[in-house]
């Protein structure tokens, strides 16, 4: 049996194909830089999460808070992401990056208050980060 599989998909265009997402083994999955249009797909027992430079449109998940292997979402370069980061992703004590710049989201940041210098949080301006959140944000440009 396999403990944990990891998938990089390249060449897709609009479409991400379903039945990978969802295996059970899944621990890691790259799917950046592709033309995959839609809402953000949901993951089961997933660690790594690298949907980079795609066309996914639509809020973060409020589920992706159930991810106890999460350590790393990647989600920079997506412009049609919009809302909030949802406080359900402190759920997630594994986390410790979160790319969210190049992408439509607003709001507060207010995970560092629960990861402490734990979580590195990437964004385009500071101004998405709690006071007490900047030492855990740094800009990209």
């Amino acid at each position: 049996m396999l403990a944990c599989l990891s998938i990089n998909l390249y060449c897709f265009d609009k479409a991400l194909p379903t039945n990978y997402v969802m295996l059970p083994s899944l621990s890691s999955i790259n799917i950046a830089f592709n033309n995959i249009e839609g809402s953000l797909p949901m993951f089961k027992n997933v660690a790594k999460v690298l949907l980079t430079a795609n066309q996914f449109t639509g809020s973060i998940p409020t589920e992706y808070g159930l991810l106890g292997n999460l350590t790393h979402l990647h989600l920079e370069h997506n412009f049609g992401i919009t809302g909030t980061v949802p406080t359900e992703l402190m759920e997630c004590d594994k986390l410790s990056l979160l790319a969210i710049y190049d992408t439509g989201i607003s709001g507060n940041i207010t995970l560092c208050s629960t990861f402490g210098n734990s979580i590195l949080v990437r964004v385009s301006d500071l101004s998405l980060c709690e006071k007490e959140c900047e030492c855990c944000c740094a800009i990209v440009f």
